[in-house]
């Protein structure tokens, strides 16, 4: 994952730019060796051992689903604002190399290891479901934000 994450969702009656903060959280976990606070399993099947949250997203600019630019699937992307743009960086830098969940209601979206820290506020997480299931996804956020 060169974590890029990029979550942006749309189609709703907010004001363009404006962060809303409806729906449940995105939460981002490391994965940890030992001790897991949470453990989950993703689409693969893969159990997934969790450290505590290290980063819970509750307000996006934008978020969306687009056509997968490379491979198949979707690209979701969550636009964040400027205030949450540091810290995603300063979480990201800190980690390269290292594995991390985005996770939504108990439901792991993706998990990969960080390849670059993500400066820009956008996080796109790579998803192979169904276009309804991310719309799904989307709506879970909060909705689809463009």
């Amino acid at each position: 994952m060169a974590v890029v994450l990029a979550f942006c969702v749309g189609c709703s009656t907010n004001t363009a730019g404006t962060p809303r903060a409806e729906g449940r959280p995105v939460e981002l976990r490391l994965l940890v060796d030992t001790s897991p606070e949470l453990t989950l399993r993703d689409d693969n099947g893969e159990q997934l051992a969790l450290g505590p949250v290290k980063l819970e997203l509750e307000r996006f600019v934008k978020a969306y689903a687009d056509p997968a630019q490379h491979g198949s699937g979707y690209d979701l992307t969550l636009e964040l604002p400027q205030d949450l743009h540091g810290k995603l960086g300063e979480l990201t830098r800190a980690n390269v190399g290292t594995r991390m969940a985005a996770i939504v209601d108990r439901t792991v979206l993706f998990s990969g290891a960080i390849s670059n820290p993500i400066l820009n506020g956008k996080l796109r997480i790579p998803y192979q479901g169904t276009p309804q299931k991310a719309k799904e996804i989307l709506d879970v956020i909060g909705g689809e934000r463009r």
